[in-house]
């Protein structure tokens, strides 16, 4: 049911509207210390994809190599294994302000996760 939303709102996107959808995910490093004990070291980084969809202001209907839709993708890597506000808060910062260098100041920017709560408790202090 999301995913079928999600695709209806990529479908009647705006001119003016960003629509990002962003996930994280861990990935460990686990390494063997010593052979003849069972040692194990740990070591943990986050990465948060951020896929962007706009509208091309580009686009030529009678092009069809042309496409409606623009993607950028955007991944950010930490050691800090903890998925919380701030760092949320700070990707979304970087990412205005990487959006705003482009000369890009859309009037919506709609953002899909999937609802992990820590990360957007800061929803609710605006």
């Amino acid at each position: 049911m999301v995913e079928y939303k999600f695709k209806a709102l990529l479908k009647d996107i705006p001119n003016d509207t960003n629509i990002s959808c962003i996930d994280f995910l861990n990935y460990a490093f686990k390494t063997q210390n010593e052979v003849q004990n069972i040692n194990w070291y740990n070591m943990q980084i986050s990465i948060l994809v951020h896929i962007t969809n706009k509208i091309d202001q580009k686009y030529d209907v009678a092009n069809p190599q042309s496409s409606r839709m623009l993607k950028e993708v955007h991944y950010y890597i930490s050691d800090n294994k903890t998925h919380d506000n701030i760092f949320t808060q700070h990707i979304l910062i970087l990412h205005w302000g990487y959006m705003t260098t482009k000369g890009r100041f859309p009037k919506q920017h709609v953002v899909w996760s999937d609802g992990y709560n820590p990360c957007w408790s800061f929803l609710h202090l605006l």
